[in-house]
């Protein structure tokens, strides 16, 4: 379900998930997303706000879409494959 958390937020427009994103994964307070981003703190949660009710929205067959295309990606990402060439088993 991470993964479809992670794929939703970069599905999202970029001035909410970029905000979510140093919130929720990176951990940095409103104030240091001000200061990182050049809002105000205001402006800051206000677009935090929209963004966490832009997620929140998402229809629940949005969400079993979301989950099917990432189990499915993670099934052909070439990262999952285990070779045996090279090794020294003998086939």
């Amino acid at each position: 379900m991470v993964n479809a958390v992670k794929f939703a937020i970069e599905k999202m427009p970029y001035k909410y998930s970029s905000l979510l994103t140093l919130k929720y994964v990176m951990g940095y307070s409103g104030k240091e997303i001000a200061e990182i981003t050049g809002l105000s703190e205001t402006n800051v949660r206000q677009q935090l706000f929209k963004g966490r009710s832009f997620f929140l929205n998402i229809p629940p067959l949005t969400w079993l879409y979301i989950a099917a295309s990432v189990a499915v990606n993670a099934v052909r990402t070439p990262s999952n494959v285990t070779y045996a060439i090279g090794s020294n088993n003998n086939l």
